[in-house]
């Protein structure tokens, strides 16, 4: 269907990536136990969502992918995950991925963030080298987490500058706190090292957390940002100024953010004009992959290859990235 297209990704996170197999083989290099419950008796998929009311709240997905992060010990644990999920992609001919990450993982994980900066960076090296795949990292605030949390988080972002950071985000349960709260940590790492921003909207809350974000931070490029149709000025406003949406279907099915793909909007923002990208976010949760969702965009919303491509390159013009490089995955996509 869609294998020879070329991809790119903005919105993964690097712990959600996590595949049962390397759960299980991190759990046994670590002597710790596997989370009671949490796969599936033929250890391929996770299973979160079985319980009649989990799909409904996004609470319990996050409540999986905190205890699947557990057997997550060491640096080299890092390196693994992320090694191993660049090649994944780029088997699918993704060149380019931006991993969100937590901008702290110390009180989650007990790494350092300086220490996991080093294995994520020797892991992308090596994966530019075997699979020619280019990737970059965005420093997470998570709303569960608190806004306290946050501003501790942004100071140490600031601190650890690294050359493969080069955004910021705001990931998690998108109902706490309100966007207004999460202000001062965007801005103390805007002003301090110049990293672009994005942040989860439009998700499991409406359009008004999209508009927040947009006026209170000047964000252009939405991670999700699917509920912007409950707002069609709204969305027609955002559309004109080439905002960039981060688009999940499969997550969103998931999540129970919609129901089924027939009711999935993401035509809807197309027609509108909103520059879309396709994305896997948490992808083994969720049952996905990259090319999975990109196949999608073909076969369940019609979407041609020349669209499809279009995707890829609305991607890499919205990639967080320097204009080198920019250029240089541009010419690996060829005209479109």
């Amino acid at each position: 269907m869609t294998q020879n297209l070329i991809k790119a990704e903005l919105h993964a996170h690097l712990e959600g990536t996590l595949s049962p197999e390397m759960l299980f083989q991190l759990a046994e290099r670590n002597q710790v136990d596997v989370p009671f419950g949490i796969i599936t008796p033929d250890h391929k998929n996770y299973r979160w969502d079985e319980h009649p009311d989990a799909g409904k709240n996004l609470l319990a997905f996050v409540n999986a992918y905190d205890r699947a992060t557990n057997v997550i010990k060491t640096p080299k644990d890092y390196f693994d995950i992320t090694y191993d999920y660049l090649r994944r992609c780029a088997e699918e001919n993704s060149i380019y991925e931006e991993l969100t990450i937590y901008a702290d993982p110390e009180p989650t994980v007990g790494i350092s963030y300086a220490a996991m900066l080093d294995a994520l960076s020797d892991a992308i090296d090596c994966a530019r080298t075997d699979f020619s795949i280019e990737t970059r990292l965005l420093a997470a605030f998570v709303r569960h987490y608190g806004v306290e949390r946050s501003r501790k988080d942004a100071e140490t972002v600031v601190a650890n500058p690294h050359k493969y950071v080069t955004g910021i985000t705001m990931a998690g349960a998108e109902d706490m706190h309100a966007v207004a709260d999460f202000v001062p940590a965007y801005k103390r790492v805007h002003d301090a090292l110049g990293l672009q921003m994005t942040a989860h909207a439009g998700e499991a809350t409406g359009p008004e957390t999209i508009r927040a974000c947009h006026e209170m931070l000047g964000i252009t490029r939405f991670g999700h940002m699917v509920r912007v149709v409950e707002d069609a000025d709204l969305m027609h406003q955002l559309a004109e100024k080439g905002c960039v949406a981060e688009v999940c279907p499969s997550s969103n099915i998931a999540l129970k953010v919609y129901d089924s793909l027939d009711d999935h909007p993401l035509n809807i923002m197309h027609e509108a004009g909103l520059k879309l990208t396709l994305n896997s976010d948490d992808p083994p949760f969720f049952k996905t992959t990259l090319g999975h969702e990109y196949d999608l965009g073909a076969t369940h919303f019609g979407l041609s290859h020349q669209t499809l491509n279009r995707f890829t390159k609305n991607a890499i013009e919205a990639a967080f990235v320097d204009e080198q490089t920019r250029t240089q995955l541009l010419e690996r996509l060829g005209p479109v």
